[in-house]
């Protein structure tokens, strides 16, 4: 998949690497509420990474482009992969957040999931 691939490399901004995932569900089919609920999830708790560094002779089209290399990160280090804090209380934030979008069934259901995830003691 496309965003799984740009996720590994980070070759472009995270936050349009999580835009090409929204784009690719509705293009796929996808129903437009699942996929923006999908995208804000992933908009929120998804990988994260410092700016890629590109290669000059990436950024022109009037060149001859080796698009091998420029799927490649021009870093020495590779940047890390930054990862939200994610818990119960930001969970149900989101939820709350989001809720009035979803059928009663999917909010249940997510809701659900939550309190497995993260019981109450």
């Amino acid at each position: 998949m496309v965003h799984d691939f740009f996720c590994q490399n980070k070759t472009r901004r995270w936050q349009d690497v999580h835009r090409v995932f929204h784009e690719a569900m509705l293009t796929s089919g996808t129903d437009p509420k699942i996929a923006r609920l999908m995208y804000l999830a992933v908009e929120k708790f998804g990988p994260r990474w410092e700016e890629a560094k590109t290669r000059p002779e990436c950024l022109g089209v009037d060149k001859k482009v080796d698009f091998k290399k420029c799927t490649e990160n021009n870093s020495t280090e590779p940047s890390q992969t930054i990862w939200p804090v994610e818990n119960r209380a930001m969970l149900e934030a989101f939820l709350q957040e989001i809720e009035g979008t979803l059928e009663k069934s999917d909010s249940n259901k997510l809701r659900s999931a939550i309190e497995q995830q993260y019981p109450l003691r």
